[in-house]
């Protein structure tokens, strides 16, 4: 490491001192350059200028390497080249000063004449100054630095550096540096942005002296060249760059001797991807910004831009321009150029923040694709002012009408309204609103409304005005102070000759009832038609409604202020009071209009609500039906007027009565008139108990049966009601809860999963029957239909059972019997006869027999739940043949001699059949 000392001098004296140390890491000092001055050096080791220095021309500025290799740069002087006037000096040995002066002697090598990325030594020679102060020489043809060493210049060459010692200068035996390769035959090639190492370009050059040769400076007009502590190059072609190019070196003996030649060098092409030029972008909401996806190619050109990613639909879209029209742009969208240029950003509408990144990136023509680049927006918020709606607003003479002051806000809220225009009071008509109060009030110019005021407004024109009356101007202001564009609601007064009436009223009502209200009024000449409410009570007091579709089961509709009716509509029209209040209830306010659309003067309905003594009612809920075998749910309510639950405070016995409608006794566990005691304990509204049905083997659906309230035990109350009621949102509570026995024909589950053998009838056949064969005799089995316990069960008087007989083991033929019965069909008994009518066949067959079984019934009128064949299911029959068999014998009469006669046979047949066989 060594210091030197770099010293900045006018010409009058030392301007600035500052110490450059050399540095094994490559740190640099930074000066700013001046005009006219000269830079000395300094060894501060030494104590004199270092005799020998490299000197590079980086864009404006001048690098200075005090090392012999002269690697790196240790000084920086920023702007040096910005002016000629400034030279580098030194102090030799002798005590004198002089100036650095190319190793070349060339003028276009001295340091101020540089070009740019050019590298020379530059070496103390030239005449000595006495004081190293800048000198302004006067004008000689000469540049002043030729000039200021002594006139040198001679045919372009300053001459040969200066020895060590300064002032003077030693010619030597010439070297020769030889070119290496050819324009036609380069030295080396190399790949476009890559490396080229060990450039041994010494290996050909010459020293007649055989002094060694180094190389002392070297540059190339498209790349860096860095000489190598072993006297080889390496070169960095400039970026991009490719085709024929040189490096120009210089090499020297070290005894003054120097030579320049030039290396050919070929870089090739190397194609670079293309780049995508990002973007950061900043717009207000609601508006429309050109986004052009650009980007460049340094060896080529880009064809296509692809559109990675596009903003949220919620944020905005992107489009571009095509044969005229704009069209969206989704992802993964390929645009060409001219259509990438005249990309577009619309914001969705009042939408704001940070956009989602639009990504993107090129293609060029040789396929290559480049990083993904990205377009960043930012929406600024803009407070939008409201919007005042226009209207249009007819009405006839004489009649008022409500004049809508409609107006909105998207980003916020409106907050007032300012009236700017009016009608002429006294010739076209008065406006007039209903304050926070209820009270009527007159508008004039510049009133300002509240969002409440401004939706009563009625235009009420003066009598016998017709026509275009003087338009309604307004503005609205939102919560942000933001003003509207003005709005015009126009007036229209219609001539007519005699408008309708509105007739006052004046009614009564109980504390937490409905009463109709009566909008009533007459036209003599033509009809009313419908109804305009002006103005409704406070919520606090009541609520007007009506029946809008003559369905006891839809809630009816809530009133509100301007709000028109049919006269059907008006007819239905009811107050509700507010729950518990009682008093005067502000008036209701209405107009009527008949056929011709003429509208009446205001007339109001006066209601005065009585307080009353709150009744609690008490309710039933429960299942409406249930499965035969399970258990009907059920519950006791108390409520209020408009059906909320009421908690008692002590427990209370409610009394209910059980009815049966078409249910037996039987088939549940409470006989008819059976009352049953249900407890609502302390806070709590409500209770609940189960009614248990019985299960049987009948198809019995649709047995009914009911539980009414009919008493509750409590002094609690004020009053209590046990019939049911209609609360105040028309939802109708009883008293009693009707329930359906469902069995369904089929076996119910049981509790246990399976079937309940109760649910099933069987049928049986009983008797062993035994006959003589006798004809007209009978053998005779009996089938009976029993419940699970063996008894007969019951089968109604139109229903029937068929039963199907199989006989098996027959040892009988058909002409044993006259009948034989396969079916037997019982209809309103629950027993039955299989009668077999025995025939004698006159033949001796001993003892016969049959057995018979059911193997099939059906239950035709679906009369049970389940009918099952019994295992008692079999009989038999005997039939006993008590006949004689009959007998064949033969007798002769006589014997006879051979050839002497004839010999008689007789055959006798004993116990003859009467029959022919």
């Amino acid at each position: 490491m060594k210091n030197i000392i770099v010293k900045t001098h006018n010409n009058k004296t030392q301007i600035s001192e500052v110490t450059a140390t050399i540095h094994d890491n490559n740190q640099k000092t930074v000066i700013d350059a001046a005009k006219n001055v000269n830079y000395e050096f300094l060894d501060e080791s030494l104590g004199y200028a270092p005799n020998h220095i490299i000197t590079k021309r980086v864009g404006k500025d001048l690098h200075v390497s005090f090392e012999v290799e002269g690697k790196d740069s240790d000084l920086i002087i920023n702007g040096f080249f910005d002016d000629e006037n400034q030279a580098l000096i030194g102090l030799a040995e002798d005590g004198r000063y002089y100036y650095y002066i190319p190793d070349t002697g060339e003028v276009v090598d001295y340091v101020t004449q540089l070009e740019v990325g050019a590298i020379e030594g530059q070496a103390l020679g030239g005449e000595s100054m006495i004081e190293p102060l800048w000198i302004q020489m006067a004008s000689t043809g000469l540049p002043w630095w030729a000039t200021g060493i002594g006139g040198l210049l001679a045919a372009g060459v300053i001459g040969a550096a200066a020895s060590s010692g300064g002032g003077g200068s030693k010619t030597e035996q010439p070297i020769d540096a030889i070119d290496d390769g050819s324009v036609n035959n380069p030295y080396s090639s190399v790949a476009e942005d890559t490396p080229l190492t060990n450039l041994k370009v010494l290996s050909n050059d010459i020293s007649p002296e055989g002094r060694p040769l180094s190389i002392v400076a070297a540059s190339s007009p498209n790349g860096e060249v860095a000489i190598n502590p072993d006297g080889t190059l390496n070169f960095m072609p400039a970026a991009n760059f490719n085709g024929p190019t040189t490096i120009t070196y210089t090499i020297s003996d070290g005894a003054g001797g120097r030579d320049t030649a030039t290396v050919h060098i070929d870089v090739t092409d190397v194609n670079d991807a293309p780049e995508a030029k990002s973007q950061r972008i900043v717009i207000d909401e609601n508006t429309i910004i050109e986004t052009p996806l650009t980007g460049s190619d340094v060896d080529g050109d880009v064809v296509s831009i692809t559109v990675i990613q596009v903003p949220a639909a919620s944020q905005g879209f992107l489009s571009y321009a095509k044969n005229g029209t704009r069209v969206e742009i989704t992802a993964n969208a390929v645009l060409t150029p001219e259509e990438a240029e005249s990309v577009t950003f619309t914001v969705t509408e009042n939408f704001n923040g940070t956009v989602n990144p639009i990504k993107f990136s090129t293609t060029d023509d040789d396929g290559a694709v480049s990083t993904p680049a990205t377009v960043e927006i930012t929406v600024s918020d803009v407070n939008d002012a409201p919007e005042a709606m226009d209207a249009t607003v007819n009405t006839r003479e004489g009649t008022p009408v409500s004049v809508p002051l409609i107006a909105t806000d998207i980003d916020g809220m409106v907050k007032s309204i300012t009236i700017t225009a009016i009608p002429d009071a006294a010739r076209e008509g008065v406006l007039t609103y209903i304050d926070a109060g209820g009270n009527e009030q007159i508008i004039t110019v510049n009133t300002v409304l509240s969002v409440d005021e401004a939706s009563t407004v009625v235009f009420t024109p003066v009598a016998n005005f017709n026509g275009a009356a003087t338009s309604v101007t307004f503005t609205a202001t939102d919560d942000d102070g933001l003003v509207s564009a003005p709005a015009t609601v126009t007036l229209d007064v219609t001539d007519v000759n005699t408008p309708p009436v509105a007739e006052d009223a004046a009614i009564t009502t109980n504390e937490d009832t409905a009463v109709p209200v009566p909008f009533t009024g007459s036209d003599v000449d033509g009809t009313v038609v419908s109804v305009t409410v002006l103005q409704v009570p406070p919520s606090n007091q009541g609520i007007l409604v009506y029946d809008h579709d003559n369905n006891p089961d839809t809630k009816p509709v809530q009133i509100t202020a301007n709000a028109a009716l049919s006269l059907a509509q008006a007819e239905t029209v009811q107050f509700v009071s507010a729950k518990d209040f009682n008093g005067v209830v502000n008036p209701i306010r209405f107009t009527t209009t008949d056929d011709d659309g003429m509208v009446s003067s205001p007339a109001m309905v006066s209601i005065n609500v009585s307080s009353v003594i709150d009744v609690t009612y008490v309710v039933m809920t429960g299942d409406g039906t249930v499965v035969e075998a399970e258990a009907a749910g059920y519950g006791v309510q108390l409520l209020d007027n408009e059906g909320s639950p009421v908690v008692v405070t002590q427990d209370t016995a409610v009394t209910v009565t059980f009815n049966n409608s078409t249910t037996q006794d039987t088939d549940t566990e409470y006989s008819d008139g059976k009352s049953i005691t249900v407890t609502i304990p302390a806070g709590s509204s409500t209770a609940s108990f189960d009614v248990q049905t019985i299960d049987d083997y009948l198809a019995d659906d649709g047995e009914r049966y009911s539980l009414t309230i009919t008493d509750v035990d409590t002094d609690e109350f004020e009053a209590v009601d046990i019939n049911g009621f209609t609360d105040s949102n028309n939802v109708v509570h009883s008293n009693t809860v009707g329930t359906t026995i469902e069995s369904n024909s089929t076996a119910d589950s049981s509790n246990e999963g399976g079937y309940d053998s109760r649910d099933t009838v069987y049928v049986e056949l009983t008797g062993d029957a035994s006959t003589d064969e006798v004809a007209g005799s009978e053998l005779n089995h009996q089938i009976n239909l029993i419940d699970d316990g063996g008894n007969l069960v019951v089968l109604a008087a139109a229903q029937s059972v068929t039963v199907t007989l199989e006989y098996y083991n027959d040892g009988t033929q058909a002409a044993d019997f006259t009948t034989k019965t396969t079916d037997v069909t019982l209809t309103g008994t629950n027993t039955g006869n299989v009668t077999n009518v025995v025939a004698d066949d006159l033949l001796s067959e001993g003892v016969e027999r049959y057995s018979v079984r059911i193997i099939a019934v059906s239950d035709n009128d679906n009369s049970f739940e389940t009918l099952a064949i019994s295992d008692s299911n079999k009989a038999t029959g005997t039939i006993i043949d008590n006949d004689s068999a009959p007998v064949i014998s033969i007798a002769k009469s006589s014997d006879v001699n051979e050839d002497a006669g004839t010999v008689t046979y007789t055959v006798s047949l004993s116990n003859p059949s009467t029959q022919s066989v």
